[in-house]
């Protein structure tokens, strides 16, 4: 069985490569970014099936970059990562899953699985504020 394909973008290089040492056991970790620009062009140049994103990032933010991708007919499924105060994030339309930092270790995988089947997924501190999925309307 083929594996699935990620793309990770986080501007911090100590969490970036836990992300990847964290993906790359169970998936095919294809590019790992430092930003929000690169996040388009390399989404655009490797076709990933699932991107891993923090959400805030310099110069462009995830829902930006996801935003530009949509634009240009790439429509990837993203698992959202940050540890800003869950509150203030908006719930994003379908295609997305978001996993909050302190959850990482444990529920990463999951949620990249689940967005690549079209689910929701959100980790135990979106589901404390938000409900279980299908949680928010999307």
């Amino acid at each position: 069985m083929q594996r699935l394909r990620v793309l990770v973008a986080e501007d911090h290089e100590s969490v970036r490569n836990i992300l990847v040492e964290l993906l790359r056991s169970e998936f095919e970790v294809v590019g790992a970014v430092a930003d929000g620009a690169q996040l388009v062009k390399a989404a655009t140049l490797l076709q990933p099936d699932v991107i891993v994103s923090d959400i805030l990032m310099p110069g462009q933010d995830a829902f930006v970059a996801r935003d530009e991708l949509l634009s240009q007919g790439i429509k990837v499924p993203f698992v959202f990562i940050t540890l800003m105060d869950t509150r203030v994030i908006s719930p994003q339309p379908d295609n997305v899953s978001y996993v909050h930092k302190s959850d990482v270790t444990q529920e990463l995988a999951k949620g990249v699985r689940a967005v690549a089947r079209g689910e929701v997924y959100l980790s135990k501190a979106f589901r404390e504020l938000w409900g279980q999925p299908p949680g928010p309307r999307f």
